[in-house]
């Protein structure tokens, strides 16, 4: 070989000179730039939004006698007790003194005392028959009562109604979430008093005949709560606070496990009524993650302290949910459900010459198309300046993912109204959340950045586009290396 000939030979990824005979060996970067982005694109993939909701399941627990002795049936059938539902004054607090020996008690949590609030409890003490004493404590800004439901599935309910400062009582049938009033119940001696939000009540009443297996005292048992509307007198759809499997309610010594009872996943749709009442109390976030599902702009949103954004959620039964929002406006402040298809629902509370108005309606491209029929009611809401708080019940659409009908996407909106025309401007974005079920308070509620206007979410390159593209950098490296 001449002094002044070269030669190139390239091994193992490694390219080789030869100049007078010397071997000089050069490093190509080609395949550990590969090598860096392909891990680059390992941990870019994650979706950052993605939190899936963790579901329970609630069971009943198997309600088990304490003893097995039999008790003798009665010989005589007892007079059904004449109804008078006139409501008198409970002078003394109810107690559970006599739990397990006269009456049969069940309670939500297990050491509730009935006569300091905070808790739920129901007592059930036979006179003759079917004739019972029931004692019924709770919470409530609506009413508090007690359903019996037969082994064929009729329930019976006994309310208690918070009515402008006093108690009413409205005994009714039940089905499918909806109430039937029945003035003719067999109830008498009824008293109540009142603290707060907390409630008791005591009366007498004969109970159905539940007719199963000779045992015609033996239902399930639950204390319930729920919104009354004191102009209309509709009673807003139950919320279970506490239920039991069969119990013989003539039996006081009956062990009575009990626990929040699984929400049904079907129920009637909410009637529209769109007239909106005073909220008298200020939205709390002192239930979430609890009984609801919040989500706030900061994530430690006061929603009666203003200057924040606030969305909260509570199921009653199936699609029907408690809906709370919460924030600055001049013109409406909204709640907007996606679904996975894209359908967009939208809540609006809006300000009209010093008062609020609701309007239901769907929104397609930025604009809303008003729903007068928007299955809403129970709308209360309350001005301070710009803040807005507001409350209602929905139906909210079926969603119709993976069997679950109640899972979405959730924003909260403000935008302009003119109190002309009627006109809704277009949805300004406080915040967003990723995909939630909202029957879940334990849903993690991640928020993203707000937006003006229309939403415009950036689309990230694809993986093929990528690594497309490394391989033309890559390919232009290597040769530029020869």
């Amino acid at each position: 070989m001449a002094s002044s000939d070269i030669t190139l030979d390239v091994r193992d990824g490694q390219k080789r000179s030869h100049l007078n005979g010397t071997e000089k060996m050069t490093f190509n970067p080609a395949p550990v730039i590969l090598l860096v982005a392909l891990c680059w694109m390992s941990f870019g993939t994650g979706d950052a939004f993605v939190n899936p909701p963790a579901y329970r399941n609630a069971t009943t627990s198997n309600v088990t006698a304490v003893n097995t002795t039999t008790l003798a049936p009665t010989t005589t059938t007892a007079a059904p007790i004449q109804t008078n539902l006139t409501v008198l004054t409970l002078s003394t607090d109810i107690t559970k003194d006599t739990c397990g020996k006269e009456k049969l008690c069940a309670s939500k949590p297990n050491d509730c005392n009935p006569g300091s609030g905070s808790c739920f409890f129901l007592g059930v003490k036979r006179i003759s028959g079917r004739n019972m004493d029931l004692d019924l404590a709770g919470e409530t800004d609506g009413y508090l009562g007690a359903v019996l439901k037969t082994a064929a599935g009729n329930e019976t309910a006994y309310l208690c109604v918070r009515n402008n400062g006093t108690v009413v009582f409205i005994g009714a049938s039940l089905k499918d979430g909806v109430f039937t009033k029945n003035e003719n119940v067999s109830v008498n001696n009824v008293k109540a008093k009142m603290n707060g939000t907390h409630t008791q009540c005591t009366f007498s009443a004969t109970v159905p005949d539940a007719t199963a297996k000779g045992a015609d005292t033996t239902f399930e048992v639950s204390v319930v709560n729920g919104t009354f509307n004191a102009t209309s007198g509709q009673l807003g759809a139950p919320v279970t606070q506490v239920k039991t499997n069969s119990v013989d309610l003539i039996n006081p010594a009956a062990n009575v496990p009990t626990t929040t009872a699984s929400p049904t996943t079907t129920s009637s749709t909410i009637q529209t009524n769109l007239t909106v009442f005073n909220l008298a109390a200020d939205l709390t976030n002192t239930e979430c993650k609890k009984t609801k599902l919040c989500a706030s702009k900061p994530s430690g949103c006061n929603p009666s302290s203003g200057s924040c954004f606030f969305f909260s959620v509570k199921r009653r039964t199936g699609r029907n949910m408690d809906i709370e929002q919460s924030g600055q406006t001049e013109g409406y402040l909204g709640s907007v459900l996606k679904t996975p298809a894209g359908n967009q629902t939208a809540y609006l509370c809006v300000r009209n010459n010093g008062t609020v108005i609701f309007i239901g309606a769907s929104l397609n491209n930025d604009k809303f198309t008003k729903d007068d029929k928007i299955p809403v009611s129970e709308v209360k809401a309350k001005l301070n300046s710009n803040h807005v708080q507001c409350t209602f019940a929905a139906t909210v659409p079926d969603a119709t993912v993976r069997g679950n009908d109640t899972t979405f996407e959730v924003s909260l909106v403000t935008g302009t109204y003119n109190a002309t025309s009627g006109e809704l401007g277009a949805p300004v974005t406080q915040f967003k959340t990723s995909s939630l079920d909202l029957s879940d308070p334990t849903s993690s509620a991640v928020t993203r950045a707000p937006t003006t206007g229309r939403t415009v979410v950036p689309q990230p390159m694809s993986t093929g586009t990528v690594v497309y593209f490394l391989l033309i950098v890559l390919g232009v490296l290597s040769l530029s290396w020869l």
